[in-house]
């Protein structure tokens, strides 16, 4: 197995197709700072967590659309805005499934790295 992972490893054309992919669907907590400082209009912040936790704190911005609810909700969204999704932690696969839900549906989505957990511990607001 190691020796795949070298190949891998010095294979420079799939890691430039696995680092711009990378770049493409995750958005980094510094990065979303900025776009929500600077008012991003192209990006819609989605809180996929359950309503409570919503009501108890989240990112400034974000509306709230729990995982199980965004297939009803997503003729409210639109395809020519960036869907940004976070959920609890980086252990939490609900953004990721909704961003493949969303996704398959033609809109456009990333992941917040971290999820809401990493943003708080950064520091950065929470309402």
């Amino acid at each position: 197995m190691h020796e795949y992972i070298n190949e891998l490893t010095l294979d420079t054309k799939k890691a430039q197709k696995f680092f711009a992919k990378k770049l493409a669907y995750l958005i980094s907590p510094n990065e979303l700072l900025n776009k929500i400082e600077e008012y991003d209009e192209k990006m819609v912040l989605i809180d996929v967590r359950d309503e409570a936790s919503f009501d108890d704190e989240h990112i400034p911005s974000a509306i709230n659309v729990p995982y199980e609810h965004l297939e009803k909700y997503m003729s409210k969204l639109s395809k020519n805005q960036i869907h940004i999704l976070y959920s609890y932690n980086q252990d939490c696969l609900l953004s990721a499934k909704a961003a493949l839900k969303l996704t398959l549906n033609e809109y456009p989505a990333k992941i917040l790295m971290g999820g809401f957990n990493i943003w708080k511990s950064f520091g950065f607001e929470v309402e």
